[in-house]
């Protein structure tokens, strides 16, 4: 909920600040797996200092882990963190788009969604390979053949 999203983007700033880092998170952006969180750092802030904290933003946030990556071509560091619930990406959700139903691909295939949640179509006519990786009963072989 969009309540929650600014509780742990508030909960993140304190976090980063108890940590001497001082900033401010700009813009959050939910995805069905984790979410981002867009952290503009005050001037004079390294980058690499916070991508440095990342384990430590994990465990004060109590999630499995954190990816801290500085967004090309912006003045922001994005933070990801892991979702408590994981959205189910179902397949009718990626046939029925628009991106699918008005896409020129000669093969279309619904691979799933962005972090944003828009859905990601490929063509397989022109992929000259495919790498479907998972964990043991995750799926990769029921999505190979729905393929």
């Amino acid at each position: 909920s969009q309540e929650r999203m600014e509780q742990n983007a508030d909960l993140l700033e304190s976090v980063l600040e108890d940590f001497g880092v001082k900033g401010e998170i700009i813009h959050v952006r939910p995805g069905p797996v984790v979410t981002l969180y867009e952290f503009e750092p005050a001037p004079g802030v390294k980058s690499s200092r916070v991508i440095g904290l990342a384990d430590d933003i994990a465990r004060s946030m109590s999630a499995i882990s954190a990816r801290v990556a500085v967004v090309p071509g912006r003045n922001v560091i994005g933070i990801e963190l892991p979702n408590e619930t994981r959205e189910t990406v179902y397949f009718r959700e990626l046939i029925e788009s628009a991106g699918f139903r008005n896409t020129s691909c000669k093969l279309a295939l619904g691979l799933g969604k962005t972090i944003g949640g828009e859905p990601v179509i490929a063509d397989l006519a022109k992929m000259p390979h495919l790498l479907v990786a998972g964990t043991t009963g995750s799926g990769k072989s029921v999505a190979i053949n729905t393929m």
